[in-house]
């Protein structure tokens, strides 16, 4: 059995996508209760678990954080401790964090996977518990032991890769094909920002583009009301209808994150990088 755990979903999901083409499929899935459905539609073992993170900031929350951590250790020990699995591989973040404490305990190989081009603390202490380290970008090979680190580059997705697509406008894109796509998506959880700044363009973007519409679930409801001819909301795609928009589109507008960067790079579709803010080392 190969466990496989991480903050970083898109590409612990291209993983299992290419372990089941090769027909391995005795895979668990270590992660957070909101990742089982995605999980579980790949027919993979979901095992939920409790972790908590290191704040860089003092807050009642923080705080609750911080004692959930060694639940998050004990939980982890005793999943590997009854399912014994062969390997780890970590996709980093604060959920992979105890998993491969516990793993290390045990005696279990560890494989990780750095995404982007800024390490996390969680990371920086995972890569020191690895037996190999695979990185995305060459700066970050300094972040880790030189000895068992691999400049790999970032996991795509094969629907992107091998161009398996299914659109996900119901109406036949032929009625639509005379006018430019354009692809929005603020990634799996949305982006309130880059929603509610849309809605404020779609009536002039409408009149001479079609708008496919990734909103994420916090918004999707308010997203699915508006009523426009060219406009198609989803609240989440699946990797065919995503591999749709990115070989379709004319123009993507998206977060920043290393996966999307990698895709669009791979696929050569024009795209409009938003970074978040807010994020840790301006990652």
């Amino acid at each position: 059995m190969i466990i496989i755990t991480g903050g970083h979903l898109t590409p612990a999901l291209s993983l299992i996508d290419e372990l089941n083409r090769r027909h391995f499929t005795d895979i668990g899935f270590i992660g957070r209760r909101t990742e089982e459905p995605l999980i579980t539609a790949k027919g993979i073992r979901f095992i939920p678990l409790t972790a908590g993170k290191l704040y860089r900031h003092f807050s009642l929350a923080a705080i609750i954080s911080f004692l959930t951590i060694p639940v998050g250790l004990v939980q982890s020990w005793l999943i590997l401790r009854r399912l014994r699995p062969r390997l780890i591989v970590s996709f980093g973040g604060y959920i992979a964090l105890p998993v491969c404490l516990a793993a290390r305990s045990l005696g279990m190989p560890i494989i990780t996977h750095e995404q982007g081009t800024r390490v996390g603390l969680a990371n920086r202490i995972i890569g020191l518990l690895a037996h190999r380290v695979a990185i995305s970008w060459a700066p970050t090979r300094s972040a880790f032991p030189p000895r068992i680190t691999a400049l790999t580059g970032n996991l795509l997705r094969s629907a992107i890769v091998y161009r398996r697509t299914r659109s996900p406008i119901r109406r036949s894109f032929r009625q639509l094909a005379n006018r430019p796509l354009i692809y929005v998506t603020g990634g799996n959880q949305g982006s309130r920002v880059i929603n509610q700044t849309l809605r404020q363009l779609l009536p002039q973007l409408t009149r001479r583009y079609v708008i496919v519409h990734q909103t994420g679930s916090a918004d999707f409801n308010q997203f699915s009301a508006i009523s426009l001819r060219r406009y198609f909301p989803f609240s989440w795609l699946d990797d065919e209808q995503v591999s749709w928009c990115f070989h379709h589109a004319s123009l993507i507008i998206s977060r920043a994150g290393a996966n999307t960067v990698t895709e669009l790079a791979f696929t050569g579709t024009p795209a409009i990088l938003i970074p978040l803010p807010k994020a840790q080392q301006n990652e």
